[in-house]
C-alpha cells in the first residue's frame, strides 16, 4: 500500500489503474447526502492525485479536469457508510485511471506554458543482434521521436550540443539506463528535460526458406528533469514489422515503437516540469560564441563580482557554447546590463534573451 498523500489516502496497482480509499463528509442523513459525500470523495481523490503528482497545492487552473473527476474513476466501491450529528460520512475504494487523469492533465496544461519546455532526446542505437550500440550520431530512433516531440510542440536542443560537451563514455552509460551518470549530463541543463534510451532491432526470418523477415525492436527510455537530475520516468515499447529489406524493416519498427512512446513522454516531460521545486535565486546563464577558455573565465569573473561574490557553478564550456549557473536572486535587466556593459578580449556581449531563470548572451564583435 502506497501512500498518496498526508491524509488517509492509499493506493495500490500500476500506473495504467490504482486503487484508492479515501474518506468524505456531508450535511444530512438521507439518500441525498450520502450521494454527496461520495461525490466529494471522488473529488478530493482525483485533485490529491493531482497535487501529488504536480507537487503543487493551488489546483485553481485545472478546475475542468476536476470537473470530471467521475470519468477518471472505473469502478467506486462504498466500504464504510455512517451518520451522525445530521452529518454523512463515507469512505470509498475506487480503482482510479491513473494514466488517462496525468494525460488529459498534461494536454490541457502543456499549451498553457510559455515558453514551451525545452527537451533533449539521445538514443543509442543498434540494428542488428551483433551490431554496435552507437551513440555517434542520431539515428532512426531518435530522429523519429525528435520529429514527434517538435509536433507535440516542443523546443527540440540539438543533441550535436550534448554530443560535443560529453563524453561518448558517459553517454552510452546513460543511454543504457545508469541513471546516476544520466542525472549528472541532465544536470548540466542543455534543456528542461533529457531524454536518454537505447532502441534495438533483430530481424528473424518468419519461415525457413521465405524473404520475408520480421523485425522486432525495442525502444527504452528514461525522462530525467533539469532541475535537480531526478527521474521523472522510465518507458519501453516494442513494435513488429514485416518486411523484406532488413534495413527499410528495421527504421519502420524503430519508428512504429517512438510513435507509440511519443503520449506517455509528452505526458512525463510536461508533468515533470511542472513538478519542478523552484529554486529561488538561481539563474542559468548561456554564453553563445564563447571562443577561448580566458574570455569565458573572465565573464565568469564578471559574473561573480555582479553578484557580490556569489558562487557561479560551470555545467559545461565549449568554443562555440559554454552554459553556468549563478546564485542571483536579483534584476536580471540590471544584471544583463552590467555584464554586457565591458570588454572581454576584444569582444562585446550581446543581449539575446531573458526570462524568469535564464539569460542567453552571445560575443559580438564590438
Amino acid at each position: 500500500m502506497v501512500a498518496v498523500s498526508g491524509t488517509p489516502v492509499y493506493a495500490e496497482g500500476s500506473d495504467e489503474l490504482i486503487k484508492v480509499r479515501i474518506e468524505a463528509t456531508a450535511p444530512g442523513v438521507d439518500a441525498a447526502a450520502r450521494d454527496t459525500a461520495i461525490a466529494r470523495a471522488k473529488h478530493d481523490l482525483v485533485a490529491r492525485l493531482l497535487q501529488t503528482e504536480l507537487a503543487a497545492k493551488d489546483l485553481s487552473a485545472l478546475e475542468t479536469i476536476l470537473d470530471r473527476a467521475d470519468s477518471y474513476i472505473q469502478t467506486t466501491q462504498v466500504c464504510r457508510h455512517e451518520t451522525a450529528q445530521n452529518t454523512t460520512e463515507v469512505e470509498i475504494e475506487c480503482y482510479v485511471k491513473r494514466k488517462q487523469l496525468l494525460q488529459d492533465t498534461a494536454v490541457f496544461l502543456f499549451p498553457r506554458m510559455t515558453p514551451p519546455p525545452t527537451v533533449f532526446v539521445l538514443i543509442a542505437e543498434r540494428i542488428g543482434a551483433a551490431g554496435p550500440l552507437s551513440v555517434a550520431q542520431p539515428g532512426t530512433a531518435e530522429n523519429a521521436l525528435i520529429e514527434r516531440l517538435r509536433e507535440q510542440g516542443f523546443e527540440i536542443v540539438d543533441s550535436a550540443l550534448v554530443r560535443a560537451c560529453c563524453t561518448e563514455s558517459d553517454l552510452v552509460r546513460a543511454a543504457q539506463g545508469d541513471v546516476p551518470v544520466a542525472a549528472a549530463l541532465a544536470q548540466k541543463s542543455f534543456a528542461d528535460i533529457a531524454v536518454f534510451g537505447e532502441a534495438q532491432c533483430e530481424a528473424v526470418s518468419e519461415k525457413m526458406g521465405s524473404n520475408v523477415l520480421a523485425n522486432e525492436a525495442k525502444v527504452t527510455l528514461r525522462i530525467l528533469r533539469a532541475a535537480d537530475g531526478a527521474l521523472a520516468e522510465a518507458m519501453a515499447r516494442d513494435a513488429r514489422v514485416h518486411s523484406v529489406d532488413a534495413i527499410e524493416g528495421a527504421q519502420a519498427a524503430l519508428k512504429d515503437a517512438c510513435a507509440k512512446l511519443t503520449k506517455d513522454v509528452t505526458t512525463a516531460a510536461v508533468l515533470s516540469v511542472l513538478s519542478a521545486a523552484r529554486r529561488e535565486g538561481i539563474t542559468t546563464v548561456t554564453i553563445e560564441k564563447p571562443g577561448t577558455r580566458s574570455r569565458f573565465d573572465l565573464l565568469v569573473e564578471a559574473l561573480r563580482q555582479e553578484t557580490a561574490g556569489a558562487p557561479v557553478e560551470e555545467l559545461f564550456f565549449s568554443e562555440t557554447l559554454a552554459r553556468v549557473r549563478v546564485s542571483y536572486a536579483g534584476s536580471l535587466g540590471t544584471l544583463m546590463k552590467t555584464v554586457t556593459a565591458g570588454l572581454y578580449e576584444g569582444l562585446a556581449l550581446e543581449p539575446v534573451k531573458a526570462v524568469e531563470g535564464n539569460i542567453v548572451i552571445r560575443f559580438i564583435s564590438p
